[in-house]
């Protein structure tokens, strides 16, 4: 990413640039010095015999912050550093303690944000403060600037009244700034919220939004507090006008006026998180981070706050806790549905396979066939594909660019680096509304306006790529961003982890139960071998060659599905014709029939049998077991029926009817009867064997 982001740097054109290469080449700026400097805290924390220790000795023990308000930051560092090494050469090796001195900007001409005079979390990114600070919450005053400083204008009273646009337009970004983002510009809060500051800021309106007439509202409210900031602090202004580095002297005596009434909340609320004896507390600018354990409750200590602070400053401020999560996680938690869609093939699940499995959900099924082949020639060779390899073996077309971009319709890669670089696929549907997402074998779906939150709410979000997905060798879509040739960097980019370590339990299991019982292995994936799969294949042309349905309640039954039926024969033949294709190994109605037939199978194989037919006798098994059968419209059945362990047997029922009949027990989605759990007890100690499980069972 770096190497990209240099290069394109370096390739912006010569001369005036317009206002659209302005802001392209501020953004890409932007991007690389957050880059640059998060890899320069690393190399710092990977300097730090501290951190050495912290690791050795578990969790980390006391951190300290210390303020400083009269601007000799430079003084305290140097005594803090003194601390630091006395604390590195004592005998605590489970105590970790580091103070950070925080400086003025303005020294003692006016109080502004704090900010740290050494490397501190303050600088980490969120990334890393997720990675670092695990056992931490972060805390943040909720559209600070717009909130602040409309109280602010309020409590100046102006001798002039305040021009009606400007309170109008203070009162609705200060109360409802994602209401404005939705109904006025037309884009996420996300978007929405780093528009408003740029523009409040000071930058001209963006040439997409020029006749949008809140901004030209938003220019003007930044016009009237401009020049408010400036008459209420001339000496400010004054300094600011002196300082060649700020280009805007106005917008920066407006920044310093109602931060300094941030800094203030600030303080009052660090004096009640001081009460509680926090055993780490660092200043974020307009929130902070302290221990989980310090703050109780979280919803107690956000109202607790909320009094404190009004009591103290006057200000009414909405405090929230902010998550940190990444790029698949947030997918995975924001999407409207979910389902299990099996794989073409095993391989593609093995860890290190994520670009080709995402590849097998937006390619032909001869490419498909072709993607498998390659990994199965190559798979010992490598274990983090390059996208660049893929795409050349394939003679497929990727075309990347940066996730910021808007998403036309099409076929998509999406990189991220996450805990570990990861891909995932995505197809934006025609009516450019909705989007259908693969990660593995779960299939997400959601508007497009909650994808681009995802991206935009993400820890990783400086690390997100997208591929459009194009076969042959056709020219540049024009609907894809500029830079072509720097942006052909990012198919050096390589990819490898397994997936998303986000809990993914049952619609009717709570990720809390999911995580009280330990890992197990992922039942959403089963794969026949080669020899069944052939199996399955001849099974479905001979059934679409003799065409034998049968009728029941006056519709024509699949044969291969359990309950599917169809009032016109013709439907059959198009059912399977469409939806039993090697590309959901013959099976679309889930992998809970899938298991069966493996099942039916094994059993045949054991007892030196030449079976046939494991669709139909998989359909049959079902029908027979679930009662009441599920509705004749419903191809796919997994999330509508369980397997239950009975001392006769293992047996399916359908959801709804577990209740009915002989109690039954649960452990995930396993439910048995207590019959069944004294047979397991029995046999475990008839056999002297030992399973961690079994405490289940009780």
């Amino acid at each position: 990413m770096l190497q990209f982001y240099k290069a394109a740097l370096k390739r912006c054109k010569a001369g005036t640039p317009t206002l659209v290469e302005k802001l392209q080449r501020d953004r890409l700026a932007c991007q690389l010095q957050k880059l640059e400097d998060s890899e320069k805290f690393c190399r710092w924390l990977a300097k730090t015999p501290s951190t050495k220790r912290m690791t050795q000795g578990g969790s980390p023990g006391r951190k300290q912050r210390r303020v400083g308000d009269d601007g000799r930051g430079s003084e305290r560092a140097v005594a803090d550093a003194e601390t630091q090494q006395e604390i590195e050469n004592a005998e605590a090796p489970h105590t970790w303690q580091f103070s950070v001195s925080y400086k003025n900007t303005l020294g003692e001409l006016l109080r502004t944000r704090k900010q740290a005079c050494t490397e501190s979390s303050q600088r980490c990114t969120r990334r890393q403060l997720k990675a670092l600070l695990p056992d931490c919450v972060d805390f943040d005053i909720s559209n600070c600037c717009f909130s602040v400083l409309a109280q602010l204008v309020d409590l100046l009273k102006p001798l002039e009244p305040v021009p009606k646009v400007v309170a109008d337009t203070l009162r609705m970004l200060s109360t409802d700034r994602e209401g404005v983002c939705v109904d006025e510009l037309h884009v996420s809060p996300a978007e929405g919220k780093q528009l408003l500051l740029e523009t409040f800021n000071g930058a001209a309106i963006h040439p997409n939004y020029a006749n949008n007439a809140f901004l030209r509202d938003v220019q003007r409210a930044s016009f009237y507090c401009r020049w408010l900031a400036c008459t209420v602090l001339p000496e400010v202004h004054q300094k600011c006008i002196q300082d060649p580095a700020r280009k805007q002297a106005d917008v920066s005596t407006l920044f310093f006026l109602w931060s300094a009434a941030e800094d203030f909340i600030l303080q009052a609320w660090v004096e009640l998180l001081l009460q509680q004896g926090p055993r780490h507390l660092s200043l974020h600018y307009d929130g902070v981070r302290v221990n989980r354990e310090c703050v109780g409750d979280i919803a107690e200590f956000i109202t607790a706050s909320h009094s404190w602070i009004k009591s103290k400053t006057g200000f009414t401020v909405q405090i929230v806790e902010k998550k940190h999560e990444y790029f698949v996680d947030l997918l995975i938690q924001s999407a409207s549905s979910r389902r299990e869609a099996p794989v073409a093939a095993s391989l593609l699940l093995e860890n290190g396979n994520c670009v080709p499995c995402a590849l097998s959900r937006v390619l032909p099924e001869d490419k498909v066939a072709q993607l498998i082949s390659h990994l199965s020639a190559l798979q010992a060779q490598s274990t983090h594909w390059k996208y660049r390899d893929l795409a050349r073996s394939l003679e497929v077309k990727l075309c990347p660019f940066l996730c910021g971009e808007t998403l036309l319709p099409g076929k998509y890669l999406i990189h991220s680096d996450g805990k570990e670089a990861h891909c995932v696929a995505a197809v934006v549907h025609a009516n450019s509304q909705d989007i259908t997402a693969w990660d593995g074998t779960s299939e997400l779906s959601m508007s497009l306006r909650t994808f681009r939150n995802c991206i935009a709410g993400c820890v990783d979000e400086n690390s997100i790529v997208g591929f459009a997905v194009e076969p042959g060798e056709r020219k540049e879509r024009s609907d894809l961003p500029s830079l072509a040739s720097s942006l052909d960097t990012l198919l050096e980019l390589r990819a490898g982890a397994k997936g998303s370590e986000y809990p993914r339990p049952d619609d009717d299991q709570s990720s809390a139960d999911a995580s009280a019982c330990g890992e197990e292995e992922d039942e959403s994936v089963v794969s026949p071998g080669q020899a069944l799969l052939a199996k399955l294949k001849a099974e479905v042309q001979v059934t679409l060659e003799e065409k034998l349905f049968p009728k029941v309640d006056e519709k024509y039954r699949c044969p291969l599905c359990p309950f599917r039926a169809f009032a016109k024969l013709t439907r059959v033949s198009q059912h399977i014709a469409k939806y039993h294709t090697v590309k959901v190994q013959f099976c679309p109605s889930g992998t809970k029939q899938v298991k069966l037939l493996l099942a039916l199978y094994d059993e045949d194989c054991m007892r030196g049998k030449d079976g046939q037919n494991y669709l139909q006798r998989s359909s049959d098994t079902l029908r027979q077991t679930v009662a009441p059968s599920l509705l004749s419209s419903r191809t796919d059945i997994d999330k509508f029926i369980r397997i239950v362990f009975t001392a006769a047997g293992p047996v399916y029922r359908n959801l709804d009817a577990l209740t009915d009949g002989e109690p039954l027990r649960r452990v995930r989605n396993i439910y048995y009867t207590r019959c069944f759990a004294h047979l397991v007890v029995r046999e475990m100690l008839l056999c002297n064997a030992k399973a961690t499980w079994l405490k289940y069972s009780r």
